[in-house]
């Protein structure tokens, strides 16, 4: 199974025409795995491969119901929730499963984004949000909402 099809990612484009189209608000978060890059150096990247799995498996199981998925990098990834289906709680339990399950820690910058904001626009923001988070050692939401 190639790792792209492990969770039905959307593009970028997809949710900010989502977006446009229905003049939607959403929260957005853009969550990154702590590290990543370097347990893939240190164990090599089937191992990584499989830490991803089971992170995206998590992704799915969170929001695939009601968000919208998509894969920014090796191990960054946005989510769009309609602002009416949006609980912090879900991604408190995101920080919890991957630290107890892949002894890993999870960096996670939210934000609220609607027509007519860029989705670009948001992502860089979010991208400076979550510096934020990573500076403290991660395991962090930061939240700009």
């Amino acid at each position: 199974m190639k790792l792209i099809n492990l969770i039905e990612m959307k593009s970028i484009s997809l949710m900010n025409d989502h977006l446009v189209k229905n003049s939607q608000e959403f929260h957005i978060a853009l969550i990154d795995l702590d590290k990543f890059g370097g347990f893939n150096r240190k164990f090599g990247y089937e191992k990584g491969d499989e830490k991803l799995e089971a992170f995206c498996s998590s992704l799915n199981k969170l929001f695939k119901d009601f968000g919208f998925l998509s894969r920014l990098g090796s191990d960054e990834f946005i989510v769009g929730i309609p602002t009416d289906r949006f609980r912090l709680e879900d991604f408190k339990s995101l920080l919890i499963t991957t630290k107890s399950n892949l002894s890993m820690t999870t960096s996670i910058a939210i934000t609220k984004s609607s027509y007519p904001h860029l989705l670009s626009e948001t992502v860089k923001k979010l991208k400076v949000l979550i510096q934020s988070a990573k500076i403290k050692n991660g395991n962090i939401i930061a939240i700009d909402i």
